[in-house]
């Protein structure tokens, strides 16, 4: 069985965020807490996929029924399918009683890891089947690949610092989650804009659009290292000890 390189390069770095970022939850969540998010991780693997086809693509094809794809229009609004579509979809567990009880202000940051994490590898493996469908890729060898398993494995944190948005609304202001999860859209639109500008030429020669766009994805990344763990409160050893009759 020959299997593309982009494809074990999506292979590799799905394991490797799965073993990284879940070592992490292993580590910091109370051991109560540690189903939750493996369900939560679990539940958001076949999401990318099903965002793209059942969301995304009803969604392309309205737009090209009023927007020729020729239109100078029409890239402007593409770009704004993946936060329409993917930020719900992250949010689909919430629909369970026994996820809309265990998410809380204290693990916030925890359940957005691993929803994040868990849409990340999804999506890192879906994008590797489409792109393996172009015959100039599919004899490409994995090695080639080095850039990509980066920047999936940091974008599959960033999704949980983009769905740690909503997730506050849900927890803090339950009233308001409309306008988190608007945010988190907006967020979402912000980290992706880029990639158009650079398509368009206007982040200079090749060369210097992907080096500007390697460093905007690894600023987020920071960003998701520094702020996901002040939305979560530290374990607590007492918590899973059995109480007194």
């Amino acid at each position: 069985m020959n299997i593309p390189g982009i494809m074990m390069a999506a292979l590799a770095v799905s394991l490797y965020a799965t073993v990284i970022y879940g070592a992490y939850l292993a580590a910091k969540a109370p051991k109560a807490e540690r189903p939750m998010l493996l369900l939560l991780f679990v539940s958001q693997l076949p999401m990318s996929m099903a965002a793209f086809v059942a969301l995304r693509g009803p969604l392309d094809a309205a737009v090209r029924a009023v927007l020729a794809p020729e239109h100078w229009l029409y890239p402007w609004v593409t770009l704004l399918y993946a936060p329409l579509t993917e930020e719900p979809a992250k949010l689909w567990p919430l629909l369970l009683p026994v996820v809309v009880k265990g998410i809380t202000r204290d693990n916030l940051g925890r359940a957005a890891r691993a929803l994040g994490v868990g849409f990340g590898v999804g999506e890192a493996l879906w994008i590797a089947h489409l792109v393996a469908q172009d015959p100039r890729v599919r004899p490409l060898p994995w090695h080639m690949f080095v850039p990509f398993m980066r920047e999936r494995f940091q974008v599959a944190l960033i999704h949980a610092l983009l769905v740690a948005l909503t997730l506050h609304g849900v927890t803090a202001q339950p009233r308001r989650v409309g306008r988190w999860l608007l945010v988190a859209m907006g967020a979402h639109l912000a980290l992706n804009a880029p990639v158009l500008l650079a398509a368009k030429g206007w982040l200079g020669d090749r060369a210097e659009a992907q080096s500007l766009l390697t460093m905007w994805v690894s600023l987020w990344w920071v960003a998701a290292l520094v702020m996901l763990p002040r939305m979560e409160a530290p374990p607590n050893p007492l918590k899973d000890l059995p109480k007194a009759d």
